[in-house]
């Protein structure tokens, strides 16, 4: 008999639903309620089981991929300025949470579509409203996009950098070292 029949419960019972029924059977079965009465030892049996059940399944139980195992291959990519092949990599990533939007919009930003970045990192914020990571990078990428909208105008003269141009790529070094570092 394995652990999860000894419970109870199907192999692909949540941790809640685990936790209830070893709660359950041990309410139902500690060997105090048994103290001094013949069905004792088998409450002792009953209970050694239950919890070296429960114990097993906790322990061998498939953990999450830790968030940063599941992007390393992105932000690998991303490093070696390979921004086509880490969004492929990206799309392949399930479930679309806070950290992949916040992926997408780094990607998109190093592509320089600031708008699309901003689209992605305020969906990122909206699952995750409190996270100032995220607050402060899509703070620097509307203000980039900002400043691109107002510096729609006739190129400078050839050989010198506008302000606008240099304000960008100061810009998109803080945000790439903020990722990064």
């Amino acid at each position: 008999m394995n652990g999860f029949d000894i419970l109870g419960v199907r192999p692909a019972a949540s941790e809640a639903e685990i936790k209830a029924a070893y709660l359950h059977l041990a309410r139902l079965y500690h060997p105090d309620r048994f103290a001094g009465t013949p069905q004792e030892a088998a409450a002792q049996e009953r209970m050694r089981r239950i919890n070296a059940a429960y114990d097993y399944i906790l322990k061998n139980r498939a953990k999450p991929q830790p968030q940063a195992g599941r992007f390393a291959a992105v932000y690998k990519l991303l490093q070696k300025q390979q921004t086509q092949k880490a969004l492929a990599a990206l799309e392949r990533i399930t479930p679309r949470n806070a950290a992949w939007h916040a992926t997408a919009a780094q990607i998109y930003a190093e592509r320089g579509w600031t708008a699309r970045a901003v689209i992605n990192m305020r969906e990122a914020l909206r699952q995750e409203p409190g996270n100032m990571r995220y607050r402060r990078l899509l703070a620097v990428w509307q203000n980039a996009l900002q400043v691109n909208v107002a510096c729609i105008r006739p190129p400078e003269r050839a050989g010198h950098n506008s302000k606008s141009a240099r304000l960008r790529e100061s810009i998109g070094d803080r945000i790439i070292n903020s990722f990064f570092y």
